[in-house]
C-alpha cells in the first residue's frame, strides 16, 4: 500500500490510494462564459498535486471552459517551466518594453 504524500488533502482517494493535494482554482474571466438559467458561468482552471500508486508525483491541471474541458499532468520541472513562461508573457503585456 502506498503512503500519503505530505501535501495529500485526504487519507484515501479510492481503491488505488491516489494522493491529491488541495485545489487552487482560477476563474477564467477573459474566456467567454457559458449562459445558464443561473446566469453566466465562467470557465475555470483547477490545479493540484497528485500521485498515483507506484508513480512519481505530478501537477494536475483541469480546464473547464465551455465548450471544452481538458486534464493535463505535468512533472514538477514542466510546471516550473510553464510558470516561468506565463510570468514572462504577463510581463510583456504589463511592460511592453520588457
Amino acid at each position: 500500500m502506498s503512503r500519503c504524500e505530505a501535501w495529500c488533502a485526504g487519507d484515501d482517494y479510492g481503491e488505488d490510494h491516489t494522493c491529491v493535494g488541495d485545489f487552487a482554482e482560477l476563474e477564467l474571466t477573459a474566456q467567454p462564459g457559458e449562459v445558464s438559467d443561473d446566469g453566466v458561468i465562467l470557465g475555470r482552471l483547477c490545479v493540484a498535486n497528485r500521485r498515483r500508486p507506484n508513480s512519481a508525483p505530478l501537477v494536475g491541471i483541469g480546464i473547464e471552459a465551455a465548450p471544452y474541458s481538458a486534464d493535463l499532468v505535468l512533472t514538477s520541472a514542466e510546471a516550473r517551466r510553464l510558470a516561468a513562461i506565463l510570468v514572462e508573457c504577463a510581463e510583456k503585456i504589463d511592460n511592453p518594453l520588457f
